[in-house]
């Protein structure tokens, strides 16, 4: 299993374990109530979505991150049509798509998995 793939079996482990939140109106409520550990976004998501999700990520006092997978891609993994964001609300799940982000691309990643 290549990298990539790594990250969204992660992705849809934590979303069959409850953890994950996804959509824009689930990713918007964990982060407002504190529960959101990190955000990620698709990186074909519009620059509305961007800009919410940065704003959501500061009102959460949590990490945001724009995935190398398209909105399709992500929704697929999660067993949607598509999907533009999402939020882990698990501390451990959170560091570990963190991680397996930095094996990925460590130039892009490396300071979010630390």
């Amino acid at each position: 299993m290549n990298e990539q793939n790594r990250v969204l079996s992660l992705l849809g482990l934590a979303l069959r374990g409850g953890r994950l939140a996804v959509g824009e109106e689930p990713s918007a409520l964990a982060a407002k109530a504190g529960q959101a550990r990190l955000l990620l976004t698709a990186s074909d998501a519009a620059g509305n979505t961007l800009r919410r999700t940065e704003h959501l990520a500061e009102e959460g006092h949590c990490l945001w991150l724009r995935l190398p997978f398209t909105k399709a891609e992500l929704g697929g993994a999660l067993g949607r049509g598509s999907a533009a964001i999402a939020a882990l609300t698990d501390t451990g799940l959170a560091a570990a798509v963190a991680e397996r982000l930095a094996q990925l691309e460590p130039e892009r990643y490396g300071e979010a998995a630390a």
